[in-house]
């Protein structure tokens, strides 16, 4: 026997299977369906090549990957790695085409696939570009006799390397003369020799003759004719000397944002390389062009450095290469390089503030130079040579200023010079007051004076009050927002008292027009003049209300300004508005609602979505409206005032984690204070929470929504309220739960519309 009831585009198909219950949704009706239909799968991948393709270069590649696996059914996309895919590469679902492949693509090409069941799928296949390159030879004399040179009726050896891609592919042979060489019991070919790393052939000459003397060619080759030959000659005889390696110049100075050369002789037969490399970093970052390599190949010993920076200032070594040479201990010698550059001087820039009749020290100094030695110090006021003070320390000088006057204020610089160059440091010496600080915390800052209009309760600190002498009025400007004649006169906010620091003052802004919002500008004043100015924005924001005692106090997330609700900016995401309508057809399965609590297809509600990018833990929090109630109940009582708050929530899945009600009371510090609390699944159905709170000044609800261990637990809520009194007590029964598909109305549930239609009364 078999029910059906359409909701949406589900369908659900309740049957009666090997004597078990078997819930099918997101399905459709197939004869002859089994129970493992009913779930969904992760997805699963294949590749119509190998895990390694060798390719020669030139070659058109296809790959195709096949989704043998998921429901629903996954998506596809394709990676590369290392680097992004070039232009030649084209991509069309799970195929893969890149034309005229070259050598720079070789890697990986990751196929990847998701459902949003389990784990993201992945197939990668490793493309190798055939390829040979940097030959290289290296000659190794007799290793029993302790000398560097060759000698007849002695042992020499001659090793080539090449790298090959792939390396399995390469091999070696060798010529004499342009002939072919042919092994023997004196003359010994090593395909790969042991003695060195992978890919190396070696011609070891057992006992050298004359005749031995002759120029000896290496030839390297891959599997494929598409990849040309990379061959190598050698000239062997006994006037091979070793290498010598000279320093002519041991130590270079340049100075910063030059070019400068590093020269090491070397000479020798065969000529070796020379390397360089940085003694103190070699993993620094050495300059346009040479990057972050540890040692450079020069042919002639020179290494060029352009545009060199005071951090390329050091020591640097170099020494002869085996390769293309004697494979014998190498020479070494060192280069110190000395940048020369500007001193580096602080402070570049500082703000002085000092009071009439005062003393004020300025002070400058060196930080970091080459040379550091100081030369000289010239200082000015406004461009004007002043008989400044000399270099005591020789690494800065200070000006001092026993009793400032209105004459002494300006702008004082000091230059400080080297042998290459100087540096300024800038003073603005000033009497103007600092700018004062706005308060944001205050509670309830707006008061409504009239139908119209609305005034501003501003507070602010004063920093460092007591620096350029005592304030004695403030300086309003209120601007309106996208008005240019909206400015107003300003304003004098005289100030009877010696201000110190943290004092918070208050003024009240009248006369602002609803609902436009205004900028403020506060400027202190004292006996120098006006000093510096702070600037604030103010947004008038209709108060959320749930209105008249109607019905229409419920919130039941119907209009996109969610009845004044926001999402909190400190959470780690964000609270989901949709209907069946709007659901998204790839919605997971066995988790979440359908419809709102009334049943209704268009009907709106909340709701975390707990799939990926979701983690265990992470947070979603939704906020009530600001109440601005008092405490005040009855003639000179205080007490706090009762509210309840009522709400419908939905937890249905295996992962479903915690939905909590907490209360946020702004004061002069936010507190925020758990009130209700329930984890785990909770059935398929909308069921009641309600909370008596009892809150001490202005406060916001806070809805938080905690995900669970996995992504079958979403959370849904509706039909919020706040209504004035307790919640009513009296013990749960099924009539708190609204099954799916039912209206909620008056004659369904009074005892719901009873406790939801009381007044909430916003008292100041």
């Amino acid at each position: 026997m078999v029910f059906l009831k359409i909701m949406r585009q589900t369908t659900w198909i309740l049957g009666c299977l090997d004597s078990e219950l078997v819930c099918c949704r997101n399905s459709r009706l197939v004869a002859g369906r089994t129970r493992e239909h009913c779930h969904t799968a992760p997805p699963v991948l294949s590749l119509s090549v190998p895990e390694v393709l060798v390719v020669d270069p030139g070659t058109n590649v296809e790959v195709e990957c096949f989704i043998d696996g998921g429901d629903p059914r996954p998506e596809l996309w394709w990676s590369h790695s290392p680097g992004p895919m070039l232009d030649n590469t084209r991509i069309e679902g799970g195929k893969l085409w890149i034309t005229a492949i070259t050598n720079e693509q070789s890697g990986f090409y990751n196929c990847s696939a998701s459902n949003g069941v389990g784990n993201q799928a992945r197939k990668s296949v490793e493309i190798l570009v055939r390829a040979l390159r940097n030959g290289r030879f290296w000659i190794t004399p007799d290793p029993f006799h302790d000398d560097e040179k060759i000698h007849l009726e002695r042992e020499v050896k001659v090793s080539c390397q090449v790298e090959a891609v792939p390396q399995e592919e390469l091999t070696y042979r060798w010529l004499k003369n342009g002939r072919a060489l042919k092994p023997s019991g004196r003359i010994i070919i090593s395909r790969n020799d042991q003695e060195f790393p992978p890919g190396v052939s070696s011609l070891d000459i057992i006992s050298m003759r004359f005749s031995d003397s002759a120029t000896y060619t290496c030839v390297a080759s891959l599997r494929s004719p598409a990849v040309g030959e990379l061959s190598m000659d050698v000239n062997i005889s006994t006037s091979i000397e070793p290498p010598v390696l000279e320093v002519l110049i041991p130590v270079v100075e340049a100075l910063e944002g030059s070019s400068v050369e590093l020269l090491c002789t070397v000479s020798g037969k065969p000529k070796p390389l020379v390397l360089w490399s940085r003694m103190e970093d070699k993993d620094r970052e050495m300059g346009p062009g040479l990057g972050k390599t540890p040692e450079w190949e020069t042919l002639d010993g020179t290494l060029r450095l352009d545009n060199v920076s005071r951090q390329l200032s050091g020591v640097y070594r170099c020494r002869t290469g085996r390769f293309n040479a004697l494979n014998v201990p190498p020479r070494e010698g060192s280069v110190q390089l000395n940048v020369l550059y500007p001193p580096v001087v602080e402070p570049e820039f500082a703000d002085v503030r000092q009071r009439l009749g005062r003393g004020v020290t300025l002070s400058c100094r060196v930080v970091s130079g080459n040379p550091l030695r100081v030369t000289s110090a010239a200082w000015t006021l406004g461009g004007v040579a002043l008989d400044g003070p000399g270099l005591e320390p020789p690494d800065r000088s200070e000006l001092m200023l026993p009793r400032v006057t209105a004459a002494t204020y300006g702008v004082y610089e000091c230059r400080l010079s080297t042998a290459v160059g100087s540096g300024s440091c800038c003073f603005n010496l000033t009497g103007r007051a600092y700018a004062p600080e706005f308060y944001f915390d205050t509670p309830v800052p707006v008061r409504s004076r009239t139908a119209n209009t609305y005034s501003f309760i501003m507070q602010w600190t004063q920093r460092l009050p007591s620096a350029v002498g005592n304030v004695l009025a403030y300086r309003l400007e209120v601007q309106e927002e996208d008005s240019p004649s909206g400015r107003r006169r300003p304003e004098l906010i005289p100030v009877n008292r010696t201000v110190e620091i943290g004092s918070l003052l208050s003024y009240t802004v009248n006369r602002l027009v609803i609902p436009r919002s205004y900028w403020l500008e506060l400027t202190p004043i004292t006996s120098y003049g006006p000093g510096d100015m702070a600037t604030r924005r103010i947004h008038y924001t209709q108060p959320a209300s749930f209105g008249a005692p109607s019905g229409d106090l419920v919130c039941g997330f119907e209009d996109v300004g969610l009845c004044g609700f926001t999402q909190d900016a400190s959470d780690d995401f964000d609270w989901s508005r949709e209907n069946n309508v709007t659901q998204d057809p790839r919605k997971t399965p066995n988790t979440g609602p359908h419809t709102d609590r009334s049943g209704s297809q268009t009907g709106y509600y909340m709701f975390i979505e707990a799939s990926t990018p979701r983690r265990p833990g992470d947070r979603a929090r939704l906020l009530s409206p600001l109440y601005n109630i008092s405490t005040r109940v009855g003639f000179r009582a205080r007490r706090p005032q009762p509210f309840c708050f009522s709400f419908y929530y939905h937890m249905y899945g295996k992962h479903v984690g915690s939905l909590n009600v907490l209360v946020r009371i702004l004061g002069v510090r936010t507190v925020e204070t758990p009130v209700w609390s329930l984890s785990g699944n909770q059935a398929e159905e909308w069921r009641l929470g309600s909370v008596t709170i009892k809150p001490s000044g202005p406060f916001q609800v806070v809805l938080e929504a905690v995900r669970g261990p996995g992504y079958l637990g979403d959370i849904g809520i509706d039909d919020v309220s706040i209504s004035k009194g307790p919640c009513t007590k009296r013990p749960f029964s099924e009539k708190d739960v609204i099954p799916r598909g039912r209206s909620c109305s008056v004659a369904v549930c009074p005892w719901a519309w009873a406790l939801l239609l009381g007044s909430l009364t916003l008292l100041r």
